[in-house]
């Protein structure tokens, strides 16, 4: 090896040494640095602010909103838990309006109701006011009328004459009438009550609305002077009672009764003459 070469070696060696035998920090001289540091007493905190740190305690702001309504951080966990909160929280909002929404709902339903019922009743109320009205301008009236009692003379045969008229709108049907002649005593015309045969006297048939039929009965007996000197002077009557019965047009069954009798005053002691209603004997339906 040339002498150039061992020179530039041994120039190399030496810095090396140099390097090596240097003086280096101590690590645990770090350390005790570091510890003294922290060993100093922190000074106490002042009363005010003692009283501060009291009424506006450190809280981690982690736990609270990281986001405001209308806003959105997609990168943030805890901002879509917000959001995911706020919509629940929404939902039951809403879930509670449409339960109270449902219950106005459900009243006014049952308002609704009971108005329709009331309006179907006061519409049945008239329909069935309408339809009264209708049957009572309808519906078939007997009437009779025109009693008149002739051939009232010593030794003849009275008999009495009259007529029923249907005063109504419509037919009716199945007219019967029943009838009796009578002598009584002054007044008792008013009160007895006359059984009569039905058979003789008995008709059936229909009677038009206008129609009018005639009766004419006899009293089957000649008429004695004694009988006619009681009715010339009032101590006796002679009437007649009758019962008459029909059918109208809507199906339902009529009655009615009539009773007459001759006031003496009301005769002028001719052999005919008009008979007065009694104050009893007399109805219809």
């Amino acid at each position: 090896m040339s002498r150039g070469y061992r020179g530039v070696l041994f120039a190399a060696f030496g810095l090396l040494v140099l390097a090596a035998s240097a003086p280096q920090p101590k690590a645990h001289a770090v350390h005790d640095e570091i510890a003294e540091r922290v060993s100093q007493p922190v000074p106490p905190a002042s009363p005010v602010q003692q009283v501060e740190m009291v009424n506006h305690p450190i809280e981690p702001q982690g736990y609270q909103a990281p986001c405001e309504r209308g806003q959105d951080q997609r990168n943030s966990d805890l901002c879509a838990q917000w959001k995911a909160a706020d919509s629940a929280n929404d939902a039951a909002y809403y879930a509670k309006l449409q339960i109270w929404a449902a219950a106005f709902g459900m009243l006014g339903l049952l308002v609704t109701i009971y108005l329709t019922l009331k309006a179907v009743r006061t519409a049945q109320q008239s329909v069935a006011v309408a339809q009264d009205t209708a049957r009572r301008q309808l519906r078939a009236y007997i009437i009779a009328s025109a009693f008149r009692v002739e051939n009232l003379k010593v030794g003849a045969v009275p008999r009495v004459t009259f007529r029923i008229r249907n005063a109504g709108q419509t037919p009716a049907y199945e007219v019967r009438a029943v009838f009796q002649l009578f002598f009584s005593a002054a007044g008792a015309s008013h009160e007895t009550k006359v059984r009569f045969s039905y058979l003789p006297e008995m008709s059936k048939g229909v009677l038009g609305a206008g129609g009018i039929i005639r009766f004419e009965v006899s009293f089957g007996e000649r008429l004695d002077e004694a009988r006619f000197k009681g009715i010339c002077e009032g101590t006796e009557e002679v009437g007649i009672f009758g019962v008459f019965s029909y059918r109208d047009a809507f199906k339902r069954r009529r009655l009615g009764t009539f009773k007459r009798f001759l006031h003496h005053r009301l005769w002028n002691g001719k052999p005919s003459g008009r008979l007065a209603i009694c104050t009893k004997g007399n109805s219809a339906n």
